[in-house]
């Protein structure tokens, strides 16, 4: 078993990568309409995702015909986005990191040495809510990276109080989301 020190927690999640893409909410279309809105996201425009994970958030942009290049550091993750992905052919996911990424390669030109400064940045929020039962929530809690990163023992011991906890108020309950994405003017 890995040490828990050893690990970056950014890595963690590819520990549950099917657990991750199975119980993590994706986001409202509300909100990714208003993203490529305010973004002023032409058809066909390119996006450059970091962090990609199962490709949760990116097949909403993809549905909406964007070319996506994709860094993915865990190589599980990675590869379930490259087969959710797999009938978007603009998409296109490497398994690296934004830092090793190749600075020189022709994609990173293309994508960041026409941005190298910002204006002010603007916030887009939209909250939801989620209902969740007891089961389904330890799934989730299994997948937050402050947990994963915690000795196993100590885990289970947490996730048995948090059932604990949910049981003894009926079993389920409301979690509410909000969803942020930080927009800055390309000067």
């Amino acid at each position: 078993m890995t040490n828990r020190i050893d690990i970056e927690q950014r890595l963690v999640f590819d520990e549950v990568a099917e657990l991750y893409d199975r119980v993590r909410p994706g986001y409202p279309d509300s909100f990714v309409d208003e993203v490529c809105r305010r973004a002023s996201l032409e058809p066909g425009a390119r996006i450059l995702e970091i962090g990609c994970g199962p490709g949760i958030a990116t097949r909403s942009f993809a549905q909406r015909g964007y070319a996506m290049l994709c860094l993915e550091p865990g190589p599980r993750l990675a590869e379930i986005a490259r087969s959710r992905l797999a009938e978007h052919p603009a998409v296109s996911v490497l398994t690296t990191t934004f830092e090793a990424w190749p600075s020189l390669s022709g994609a990173k030109g293309e994508f960041l040495a026409q941005a190298p400064e910002f204006g002010a940045v603007e916030t887009v929020s939209e909250m939801w809510t989620a209902r969740y039962g007891t089961a389904t929530y330890l799934e989730l809690m299994q997948t937050q990276s402050d947990h994963r990163m915690l000795p196993e023992e100590t885990r289970r011991e947490l996730l048995g109080a948090i059932a604990e906890v949910i049981d003894a108020h009926g079993s389920s309950f409301d979690l509410e989301y909000e969803a942020r994405l930080l927009l800055a003017e390309r000067l």
